[in-house]
């Protein structure tokens, strides 16, 4: 009877220490081995833990694309400025301009964050072919009807599309455009027609 109930009890043992053994593939049974149930081939565990690792180097490869993304760092490791466009907005005054490099000089009064630290100074902006200018002529009085381009049909100045090359200097313009690469390029100048600024 005390040998039935010692090889029962060696069984229980057995069982209750082969279940988590069994239950966790990744499991080691303490000499760096991965643990195998009965006789079958060991290399399942293998592979699931080559599987494991495959994951979570393309998780960390993921989330090395994403931190370079938030950077602006390209797949070869330098800073891609020129996928960051910063908007600039300024008002001034045009001191001259060159026809052949649209190379605009404008001596800013107002504008947005990007174009403080010039206002009262010269600034080089860069235009180019594509740039919209607009001329609008604020001081037009249109009641002879002589002007007929100097307003709208509700009576609001109007907007006409003019080339780079009848900017000139002392204009009152608008201008909006994008700081890139330590660049000002311009996309949309606003000229105001009134009486030249001395």
């Amino acid at each position: 009877m005390k040998k039935i109930a010692l090889i029962s009890l060696v069984l229980i043992l057995l069982s209750v220490t082969a279940i988590p053994v069994m239950a966790d593939p990744g499991s080691s049974n303490g000499h760096g081995n991965g643990a195998s149930s009965g006789g079958g081939n060991s290399n399942g565990n293998q592979d699931w833990a080559r599987e494991r690792d495959k994951d979570k180097n393309r998780d960390v490869t993921r989330n090395q694309d994403k931190q370079r993304d938030r950077a602006g760092i390209g797949a070869n490791g330098r800073t891609e400025h020129s996928r960051v466009r910063m908007p600039f907005y300024l008002q001034g005054i045009i001191v001259s301009r060159d026809t052949n490099t649209y190379a605009l000089v404008v001596t800013p009064y107002h504008g947005n964050a990007r174009i403080k630290e010039f206002l009262g100074t010269n600034l080089t902006l860069q235009a180019s072919a594509g740039t919209l200018i607009y001329k609008i002529d604020q001081g037009g009085d249109d009641s002879d009807g002589s002007n007929p381009e100097s307003t709208e049909e509700d009576g609001t100045p109007a907007k006409v599309q003019i080339p780079f090359d009848q900017l000139e200097a002392l204009q009152r313009v608008a201008i909006h455009g994008d700081l890139v690469d330590g660049v000002y390029v311009v996309r949309l100048i606003t000229v105001y027609i009134r009486e030249p600024v001395e």
